[in-house]
């Protein structure tokens, strides 16, 4: 009987110079070898020292942090080590009904993969191909790389060809379409789990590891769920118990006598309330008659819920961020959790062409409180006399002062908004000010202009609070203003290229340019 199956061949490039030392020594551990023996394999590898020829001659010796030594007497079965933990993986992985191998004819045995010097060949199915190995190729390049959309596109339909065996114009019948298939619901759903993200621990793989993120981020007291808001709509997509959509909790967490008496645990809102009508009546579905305790438990459930209800047609949804008005993805996730988590150290600069490098690198450094602000010397056990404010004497020099508690930086911001119309100067630290573009109901060229502003004024408020404390020199906010005026028109006209820009309108700011 023949069987389709596909050789894959992998390469370990430079793999004696990419091993890693603690590896290793967790393998021999597990293989059984004594600590004694570890310790002098490690002494062997740790003592290694490698130099650089730089035009022929060597540089001086460093230490090496990884690989082993080409050439070693020992090299070879260090790695074969290495290669070990490889076998016992994909056996694992043969075990479990991850990948299927070739079963050779009268009870032979079953192949998955054969080791070379530094190769390894891989024998699959046309499934398992499909699933591993065209959907990590691009992984790495994918990593360092943005891909635009039409990429990803023509990715993912290679897959699909390859999956359903298509040749050029000779194709095939696709029962079930692509963005139809919900592996990872059908998989891990079940009855019995009520968790917003749905796992079965007894099912290994990539999404099981997915899963225990949230419990990591838990741990670190970040709700992840809190941060996904719902747009009820008509109420197709949120579920009626289990989704929390307004309340301070689920109802299923709220009235859990109720929830173990409904029939359909994952009913929807829309298949217990009608929302495209005045009348939304409840339309309950119990697996008995409630007795007076539960009667009285469900009017109390459904006046909470009657507070909650509006008429709507449109379809329902699920929303990201604080304000729920954000689509999700994983930068924003990422972000908001950085931010949670490290505060500003971890503030990602929204980098600005129009203005030159070193001002998009001193306001990135000043978000971060990275500036030496007379508070921020003395925190560093710089000596200096005091650390008040040099202008105005009010306070101690911090970020916060420094651009928006000094009254003649507050002078500034008053008059770019006497200038511009736009309310900066009601922003009362630099991170918001920063993000007031960005909150713009306008066009990106607009939100532009508006940013090139507010980092040239954060910049003279900086220069002119320098010329006071080096020079002596008391520079007004009128000056500054100026300053920030002809700075912002030199940008937009040579660096943005904005050749409709006069100088007249630009005194004016009349968005004549925009």
């Amino acid at each position: 009987m023949k069987k389709r199956a596909l050789f894959f061949k992998v390469d370990f490039e430079k793999a004696y110079d990419t091993l890693n030392w603690g590896f290793i020594d967790s393998v021999m551990e597990q293989m059984g070898f004594p600590p004694l023996w570890r310790k002098w394999i490690a002494g062997c590898l740790t003592s290694a020292r490698t130099s650089v020829l730089v035009n022929g001659s060597p540089t001086v010796e460093f230490d090496v942090r990884r690989g082993i030594r080409q050439g070693d007497p020992m090299a070879p079965f260090l790695f074969i080590i290495a290669m070990e933990a490889l076998h016992i993986a994909m056996v694992k992985a043969r075990e479990t009904g991850l990948i299927h191998g070739l079963r050779l004819p009268k009870d032979g045995p079953n192949l998955t993969h054969f080791f070379f010097a530094d190769d390894v060949m891989f024998l699959a199915d046309w499934l398992t191909l499909c699933k591993a190995v065209l959907g990590s190729l691009p992984t790495y390049y994918l990593s360092i790389f943005k891909a635009p959309i039409t990429v990803i596109e023509q990715l993912e339909r290679v897959r699909r060809w390859f999956l359903w065996k298509i040749i050029r114009n000779n194709s095939k019948i696709a029962w079930v379409a692509w963005d139809k298939a919900r592996v990872v619901s059908a998989i891990h759903s079940g009855t019995r789990s009520w968790k917003s993200v749905p796992v079965k621990a007894s099912i290994p793989g990539v999404w099981n590891n997915i899963s225990k993120v949230n419990d990591d981020l838990a741990n670190a007291s970040i709700d992840v769920d809190g941060y996904f808001i719902p747009r009820i709509g008509r109420g197709n997509a949120h579920y009626f118990w289990l989704d929390q959509w307004g309340l301070e909790d689920n109802l299923k967490n709220l009235f859990p006598t109720l929830f173990a008496l409904e029939v359909n645990k994952f009913c929807t809102i829309e298949e217990r309330l009608s929302l495209v009508q005045s009348d939304s009546s409840p339309r309950w579905a119990w697996k008995r008659g409630l007795n007076l305790v539960e009667r009285q438990l469900l009017q109390v459930c459904w006046g909470r819920v009657q507070q909650l209800l509006s008429v709507s047609y449109e379809d329902g949804g699920w929303f990201w961020g604080e304000d729920g008005c954000n689509a999700f993805s994983t930068k924003g996730l990422r972000r908001d959790i950085e931010s949670l988590m490290f505060g500003q150290e971890n503030y990602v600069h929204q980098w600005l062409k129009w203005v030159p490098i070193k001002v998009n690198a001193f306001i990135w450094r000043a978000v971060v409180n990275k500036i030496p602000t007379m508070e921020s010397l003395t925190k560093r056990g710089i000596q200096i006399p005091d650390a008040m404010c040099k202008r105005c004497g009010s306070s101690n020099e911090d970020i916060d002062h420094l651009f928006f508690g000094c009254s003649m930086s507050r002078r500034v911001w008053a008059g770019i908004h006497q200038w511009t119309g736009l309310k900066v100067d009601e922003c009362n630290s630099l991170n918001q000010v920063v993000s007031f573009p960005f909150a713009m109901s306008i066009d990106g060229k607009s939100r532009n202009v508006v940013y090139a502003i507010i980092l040239s004024t954060c910049c003279w408020i900086w220069k002119a609070r320098n010329a006071k404390v080096f020079r002596s020199e008391n520079i007004g906010a009128e000056k500054i203003l100026d300053n920030i005026k002809i700075s912002s028109f030199t940008w937009l006209k040579h660096r943005a290229k904005m050749a409709t820009v006069e100088w007249s309108s630009w005194c004016y700011f009349d968005w004549s340019w925009s």
